[in-house]
């Protein structure tokens, strides 16, 4: 009468066969939370969007004049509570504030990282009476996929 049983070398084979499951696994599923990230970032940079032209034509909400004699203002979008904050102020200060924000928030987005806020710029358009009436652009924001970080003319990403 035989013993039952697995010996050392099959138990060896099903752990090596596990071992190499994993480790093709681990790379897939690191690639589906990036998208997932990315998906999330987006949906919520639509969100902030929308909710900023519409503060933007609210007359509760504050709107500066710059030197272009356009009205526009500035928000920060709460992504966790899904509110709108109206940061508009002295146009040096903010500038300077919200453009650090912006970066430090465009940052955790190229870390593939779920972002806290979203801070958009409202503007009128020099363009009135078109669709493009007004400018909506955001921190952080994307072309495709990628992240794209402020530039000296263009500080919080032209959307489009």
């Amino acid at each position: 009468m035989g013993k039952k049983g697995f010996t050392v070398g099959e138990l060896l084979i099903v752990v090596a066969i596990i071992g190499v499951l994993v480790s093709v696994s681990i790379p897939v599923f690191a690639a589906q939370k990036k998208k997932a990230i990315i998906a999330t970032n987006k949906a919520n940079i639509r969100a902030a969007k929308a909710a900023g032209a519409m503060a933007y034509y609210d007359p509760d909400f504050k709107t500066i004049v710059g030197a272009t004699n356009l009205n526009h203002a500035y928000f920060k979008y709460d992504v966790k509570a899904g509110t709108l904050e109206n940061i508009t102020g002295s146009l040096g200060k903010i500038h300077r504030r919200y453009h650090d924000l912006a970066r430090k928030e465009s940052e955790k987005a190229r870390n593939y990282e779920v972002c806290d806020y979203i801070y958009i710029y409202v503007g009128e358009s020099d363009k009135k009476g078109t669709v493009e009436a007004i400018n909506v652009e955001t921190a952080p924001y994307y072309e495709g996929n990628e992240v794209k970080m402020s530039t000296a003319t263009n500080p919080f990403g032209w959307s489009k």
